[in-house]
């Protein structure tokens, strides 16, 4: 993901996820790892961060980039910010159970 700003800060989804704007990110919970990288594309500091999980990047600098591991345990949906910019929401992390089907 890169931190962008055209007049407003958005989130541009690159390799794994596509160039969606903001995207909604989508992982298991349990004992899988998703592993995501943020870099700043923009010209201002950006910090990454997901509300519930209690995950960030440091501040990126202009250039800088910082890879998140996430293990979410439970279920549900996590709003991710600009924690640089007053908490200004950018999109969703969806928290999903996988089981197995016989």
């Amino acid at each position: 993901m890169a931190f962008e700003e055209n007049g407003k800060v958005r989130v541009q989804g690159v390799i794994g996820i596509g160039g969606d704007e903001n995207p909604t990110l989508v992982t298991r919970s349990g004992h899988y790892a998703y592993i995501l990288t943020v870099v700043n594309h923009g010209k201002s500091p950006h910090m990454f961060y997901i509300d519930g999980l209690d995950v960030q990047t440091k501040l990126l600098q202009p250039g800088d980039e910082d890879t998140l591991t996430l293990l979410p345990k439970k279920p549900g949906t996590y709003h991710y910010y600009d924690k640089a910019d007053g908490l200004h929401l950018l999109g969703e992390l969806d928290v999903v159970q996988v089981t197995l089907v016989d």
